[in-house]
């Protein structure tokens, strides 16, 4: 009888310890209040096109997704949470017509009832086409102008939450300027007229973390999963009739040609920029083409931790052997562990004896290998994760 009892007690422990795990991160809303100090100011974003490094970014409630493995192409300077004339502020975008890039603040304002993109101011830029053409002195010129949608683009909608579907239908016009011999144009207008029909929906809500500067894991950060699909339909008129085909057909442009894009973005409160942005090739979103990650502003602190200079960490990782040790993981109360698989499965649980240095969590020999999640949480400290790799 005794030890029925005993039994039972430890089953309503870890049963207790469960539901602790699994209600510390509550369903995320974002509304307009989480957009309240937005500044301005130049930002780092990271780019990687190793599609095969990117991991499975399933729609999940409470998930988790981790980008710290991936391999980055590149890292650039990129201008966004810009002044704007005619915006609270604008994000530098890169467009294109045919193969020519230029440069565009895309102007957003953050209202009472969501994040909404209005307009894009463009800087001049101008290509010699001697090349293309043959003709030393023909032009491609993009004017100075700033394009104005005739709707907003709602890029988040507030309250944004786990469900929360959107759509944005607008126009918008671009002034271009050719200027080529054989077709007798000296600064000719042409006007690209693009129709967009994009639909967001909050597939999924959980958290995030990426590879910051210095290529080192970052925080987590409770973020919003929102799958985007958009249509666009491009036109182009000269002279307020449609452009010739062989003149597109020089940009590799087709007259009414549509495209769709299947995106992900996550957002977290207090940036407008998308902590990471994945482009997809295929309406499932399990073809990858390319990954964007925000890398500033990497330190979630929490209202436990604003006064703390502690910094837990675990070691060794990888696990070789059969201890996993805690360093800077001072505790007044009582300690708990998780470890869970890629698919958010509990795997092993249990306590943490803090009363004995250094404090170690032994882990069981059937342990297989692999990559984990370690969660640990106590009375006095907000719950951490880290990624753990067993390699016995």
């Amino acid at each position: 009888m005794a030890n029925k009892k005993i039994v039972k007690a430890t089953c309503f422990v870890f049963s207790i310890m469960l539901a602790v795990f699994s209600q510390t991160n509550a369903q995320i809303s974002l509304n307009s209040i989480h957009f309240a100090s937005i500044g301005t100011g130049t930002d780092s974003l990271r780019v990687s096109l190793h599609n095969a490094t990117l991991p499975s970014l399933p729609a999940a409630a409470n998930g988790s997704w981790d980008l710290t493995g991936v391999v980055d192409s590149l890292t650039y300077v990129w201008n966004i949470r810009v002044p704007s004339v005619t915006t609270q502020y604008a994000d530098s975008n890169k467009y294109t017509f045919g193969a020519y890039g230029y440069l565009g603040n895309a102007g957003v304002n953050i209202t009472g009832g969501g994040i909404v993109e209005v307009d894009v101011a463009i800087e001049k830029k101008e290509y010699n086409l001697t090349s293309l053409t043959a003709y030393p002195f023909d032009t491609l010129t993009i004017p100075e102008q700033t394009v104005t949608y005739s709707s907003p683009l709602v890029h988040l909608v507030f309250p944004a939450t786990y469900g929360s579907v959107w759509q944005s239908d607008y126009t918008a016009s671009t002034v271009y300027e050719l200027t080529v011999a054989i077709f007798s144009y000296v600064h000719k207008p042409i006007v690209r007229r693009t129709y967009t029909q994009r639909k967001d929906t909050v597939r999924g809500w959980g958290e995030m973390r990426v590879r910051n500067a210095s290529g080192f894991p970052s925080d987590y950060f409770d973020v919003l999963q929102v799958h985007s699909t958009a249509i666009t339909t491009d036109s182009f008129f000269v002279d307020g009739v449609p452009a010739m085909p062989t003149v597109l057909a020089m940009f590799s442009l087709e007259q009414g040609k549509k495209d769709t894009t299947y995106t992900q973005r996550y957002y977290r409160a207090q940036e407008v920029t998308p902590l990471a942005t994945i482009g997809y090739k295929d309406a499932r979103y399990t073809q990858p083409a390319k990954a964007t990650t925000h890398i500033q502003r990497l330190i979630a602190v929490g209202v436990n931790e604003a006064t703390s200079t502690e910094v837990p960490i675990v070691f060794p990782n990888p696990v070789n052997y059969g201890n996993i040790y805690l360093g800077n993981f001072s505790t007044n109360g009582n300690t708990s562990f998780l470890l869970s698989d890629m698919f958010g499965q509990t795997i092993y649980l249990g306590f943490i004896d803090t009363s004995v240095m250094p404090n170690k969590i032994e882990l069981p020999k059937w342990l297989t290998n692999g990559l984990y999640i370690l969660s640990i949480g106590n009375d006095d400290k907000p719950l951490r994760k880290y990624s753990i790799v067993i390699n016995k």
